[in-house]
C-alpha cells in the first residue's frame, strides 16, 4: 500500500525517472517493468517488509555465487522464478471494460501466470525457513487451484479450447473430422484423374488449396468449362482460377455449417471460463501485485548484486548517515566509460544537527551531495537497496521538498529566483505541514538569482526557521555570509566539497565542519586572467572589507578545530565499523554453522526415512511367505515380523517428523519419493495415515511413509 506519491518525495528531481530504467533492465518479464513503473513510496511498515524481502534474496543469491555468473541472473534455485512470467492486468482490464469475453490468446497469458504463481508460491514454501519475509508475502497468494484446474480442464498449453472442454464440442470435431477426411479422399481422387490434371494450372497438378475455408483446385482460365463448381478465387494475372468441385459442394456446406456451430461452442466455453475469471477477480489482481511485489525484490536485488549495494535502514538510530554513497547514474557512466570514477560521498545528518550549509566553488559537488541524500531517502521508501557502504543508516522519512537546479517556469512566466521562491514557499507551507523533523529538506544555490545582500538575508533567515522547526536540511550555496550561521546555531554546521585548483575539477568528496572557499580569484588566476585585473580585483575585495581582519581568522581556527573533531569521529566511526563487522561475521558464522548442522540432520533423517521405507517394503514381501510355511512357524515368524513393524512405526518418527505429519494441510507440497517430484496435496485421511496427492493432473493415494518435506540434499 503506498504512504503518499512520488510527488511529495520530489522524484523527478532526484533524477528517478533515469535511475529507474537502469533498475527495469533486470526486470524479468512486463509485469516487472509495469510494477516498477507504477511503484510509488510505502507506508512505513510495508516499506520495511520491502526492504526485508530484498535483503533476503540478496543474500540467498550471493551465497548461490550469482555474483559471479552474469549469464544467467535468473537461475531458479537462487532467486523466484519468474522469467517469462505473464501480465494478465491489462487483460482483465479490458475485458471488464467491454464486457467481453477472452479468447484463446488471452487465456494462454492467464494460464501461464497461474502456472507461474503456483511455481513461484512451491519456490518460496521450500525455502520459508531462509527467507521469513518471503514467505510472509508469499503466504498472500490467493488459492487459485479451482480455477488453474478449470482452465487445465478446457484449454490446451497455447490456450486453445480442447475436445474435451465439452461432450458437445467433442462430438462437433470428430463430425468435423470425419467429414474433413471424406472431402480430403474426395478432392485428392478428382485432383489426381487424368482429365482434371490436364485442366489444371502449370505446377500445380494434384495440388488441392484452400479459399475462404474451402477446398480448390488451381484450374487454368481457358479450361474452366471441364470443372464444374463455384469459382471462388482467381490469380493476379487472371489466368488461374481457384475451383471448388461440384462433389464437394455440399459435403463444403455441411463443413461449414459445422464450423460455425464449432465456434458458437467454442464461445460459449470461452464465455463461461470468463465467468469463472470475473468470479475470482479480486483474488487475481492481489496475486498480480504479490508477483509484482516479488519481482521488484528480485530485480532490485540483482541490480544491488551488480553494482555493490546493500539494503539499508534507520537501524534503530534518529539521523541519516551515508557511508560511501554513489550515485546510480554515476556508476551507470563508470560502467560506460563515461566517467573515470565514480566519486562515493560520506554525509550524516539529524544525530548532532539539522542543518547542513555546503558551500565552497559551484563545479556540482554540492548539487551531488543534495541528491544522493533526496535519492537515499527515496529508495528507502520504494523499498529499494543503495549503492553505498556496511553501516549506513537511513530515517523513514515522510517527505522531501527539494528546490535543485535553476530551471525556468516557462509555463508560470517566472523568473530564476522566482521559482526558487515558489518552491521554498511550497516547502513551508503545504497543507500537510511543510518542512519538519519527519521530512528532508534539499535546497541547492540558496539565495541566488538575486541581489547577493539580499539573497543573503532571505536565505538566512529561511535557515533559521528550518533549524526552528527541526528539519534536516541539506543546503548548498556559494554565499559566504551563511557561513555563519552554522557557527551560530547548535544544531546547524557548515560543510564544503573537495576542489582540485590545479585541475579545476570537483573532487566530489564532502567534508563536513569545514566551510568552503568560492576561491574565485585562484581559479581566475588558474584560467590565466590578465594579473593586473587580478590584483585590481583583490584591492576591491580587500577595500569592501571581506578579506583578511578577525573574522577570517576566526574562520580558521574553527576549521581547524572542525577538522580534528571530524578525523576523531573518522577513526571512532572506522572502529565501531570494524567492531560491526567483526560482530557481523561472527553472527554469520554461527548461522552457518547451526545450518550445517540441521542440513546434516536432514540428511540424517532422509536417509533413515528411506531405508524404513525399504524395511517395511520388505516386510509386507515377508508377509506374503507366511501361508507357505508351517503352522507354527507361521506363528512364530508372525510374531516377529508384528514385533518388527512396530519396533519401525516407533523408529520412524523423530520430532521433526511428528511435527511435519501432524501439520500437515490441504495445499501443502511435500516430497514424493516415488515420482522424484514436489506434489501438491488434494485431500488427508489421518485415520488411515494417508493422503492424496496431485501428480500433473492426475490424483493418486500415498501413505504417510512416502511422503517427506525433505528433497534431495
Amino acid at each position: 500500500m503506498s504512504a503518499t506519491t512520488l510527488e511529495r518525495f520530489a522524484a523527478d528531481a532526484l533524477d528517478w525517472p533515469a535511475v529507474r530504467e537502469l533498475l527495469a533492465k533486470h526486470a524479468a518479464s512486463a509485469l516487472g517493468r509495469r510494477a516498477l513503473e507504477e511503484l510509488q513510496p510505502r507506508a512505513e511498515s510495508d516499506a520495511r517488509e520491502a526492504l526485508a524481502r530484498c535483503d533476503e534474496l540478496l543474500r540467498h543469491a550471493t551465497e548461490g555465487g550469482l555474483a559471479d555468473s552474469v549469464s544467467n541472473p535468473y537461475d531458479s534455485t537462487r532467486v523466484p522464478p519468474l522469467a517469462g512470467i505473464t501480465d494478465p492486468a491489462p487483460i482483465l482490464l479490458i475485458a471488464r471494460r467491454f464486457t467481453r469475453a477472452l479468447d484463446e490468446e488471452e487465456f494462454r497469458v492467464l494460464a501461464t501466470f497461474l502456472r507461474a504463481l503456483a511455481k513461484l508460491g512451491r519456490w518460496v514454501s521450500a525455502r520459508a525457513p531462509e527467507l521469513p519475509a518471503c514467505a510472509r508475502l508469499g503466504a498472500e497468494i490467493p488459492d487459485l487451484v479451482m480455477l488453474t484446474a478449470e482452465l487445465d480442464k478446457s484449454l490446451d498449453d497455447r490456450g486453445r479450447v480442447v475436445d474435451e472442454a465439452s461432450g458437445i464440442l467433442r462430438d462437433l470435431r470428430r463430425k468435423i473430422a470425419k467429414l474433413e477426411s471424406e472431402i480430403d479422399r474426395v478432392m485428392k481422387r478428382i485432383a489426381g484423374s487424368a482429365e482434371v490434371r490436364k485442366s489444371m494450372a502449370e505446377g500445380q497438378q494434384g495440388r488441392v488449396h484452400l479459399r475462404g475455408g474451402r477446398p480448390v483446385l488451381a484450374v487454368r482460365a481457358r479450361e474452366r468449362r471441364r470443372i464444374k463448381g463455384i469459382v471462388h478465387d482467381r490469380s493476379q494475372s487472371g489466368e488461374t482460377l481457384f475451383v471448388e468441385p461440384e462433389a464437394v459442394i455440399e459435403p463444403g456446406n455441411r463443413m461449414a455449417d459445422l464450423r460455425v456451430t464449432e465456434t458458437r461452442e467454442v464461445n460459449r466455453i470461452l464465455m463461461e471460463l470468463t465467468r469463472l475469471v470475473f468470479a475470482a477477480e479480486p483474488e487475481l489482481h492481489h496475486a498480480i501485485n504479490v508477483a509484482a511485489e516479488f519481482e521488484i525484490g528480485t530485480l532490485s536485488a540483482l541490480w544491488a548484486l551488480e553494482n555493490g549495494g546493500r539494503v539499508v535502514t534507520d537501524s534503530g538510530g534518529k539521523g541519516l548517515l551515508l557511508r560511501a554513497m554513489r550515485h546510480p547514474l554515476l556508476v551507470q557512466k563508470e560502467r560506460d566509460g563515461e566517467l573515470d570514477a565514480c566519486v562515493p560521498i560520506d554525509l550524516r545528518l539529524g544525530d548532532d544537527f539539522d542543518l547542513i550549509v555546503i558551500t565552497g566553488p559551484n563545479t556540482g559537488g554540492k548539487t551531488l551531495a543534495l541528491k544522493s541524500a533526496g535519492l537515499a531517502a527515496l529508495f528507502v521508501r520504494l523499498g529499494l537497496p543503495l549503492l553505498c557502504s556496511e553501516g549506513s543508516r537511513v530515517p523513514f522519512y515522510e517527505g522531501t521538498f527539494a528546490d535543485i537546479g535553476d530551471e525556468q517556469e516557462v509555463e508560470q512566466n517566472l523568473s530564476t529566483f522566482s521559482s526558487h521562491l515558489v518552491r521554498i514557499r511550497a516547502a513551508l507551507e503545504r497543507g500537510d505541514g511543510g518542512a519538519g523533523p519527519r521530512t528532508l529538506t534539499l535546497f541547492d544555490e540558496l539565495g541566488g538569482g538575486t541581489d547577493p545582500d539580499e539573497g543573503a538575508a532571505l536565505g538566512e533567515a529561511l535557515l533559521e526557521e528550518l533549524l526552528r522547526r527541526g528539519a534536516p536540511s541539506l543546503v548548498s550555496t556559494h554565499l559566504g555570509r551563511l557561513k555563519e550561521v552554522a557557527y551560530r546555531h547548535g544544531r546547524a554546521e557548515n560543510a564544503c566539497t573537495e576542489f582540485d585548483l590545479e585541475t579545476l575539477a570537483p573532487q566530489y568528496h564532502l567534508i563536513v565542519g569545514i566551510p568552503g572557499e568560492s576561491r574565485a580569484l585562484a581559479i581566475a588566476k588558474r584560467l590565466g586572467l590578465p594579473n593586473n585585473l587580478l590584483e585590481r580585483a583583490a584591492m576591491c575585495l580587500e577595500a569592501s572589507g571581506h578579506t583578511g581582519g578577525e573574522r577570517e581568522a576566526l574562520f580558521a581556527d574553527l576549521r581547524q578545530s572542525r577538522t580534528q573533531a571530524e578525523e576523531l569521529r573518522g577513526k571512532a566511526e572506522a572502529k565501531l565499523g570494524e567492531v560491526e563487522h567483526e560482530r557481523r561475521s561472527l553472527r554469520e558464522e554461527r548461522d552457518a554453522q547451526a545450518r550445517q548442522v540441521n542440513l546434516l540432520a536432514k540428511e540424517a533423517q532422509q536417509g533413515i526415512e528411506g531405508r524404513l521405507r525399504d524395511a517395511k517394503s520388505y516386510l509386507v514381501k515377508s508377509r506374503t511367505l507366511l501361508p507357505q510355511m508351517p503352522k507354527i512357524a507361521r506363528m512364530e515368524m508372525q510374531v516377529i515380523l508384528d514385533s518388527l513393524e512396530e519396533t519401525l512405526e516407533g523408529s520412524s518418527l523423530d520430532d521433526l517428523r511428528k511435527d511435519f505429519l501432524e501439520g500437515l494441510k490441504k495445499g501443502d507440497h511435500v516430497w514424493v519419493p516415488r515420482y522424484r517430484k514436489r506434489c501438491q496435496i488434494r485431500r488427508i485421511f489421518k485415520s488411515k495415515r494417508r493422503v492424496t496427492i496431485q501428480v500433473g493432473r492426475a490424483e493418486f493415494e500415498v501413505g504417510f511413509e512416502e511422503i517427506s518435506t525433505y528433497d534431495t540434499i
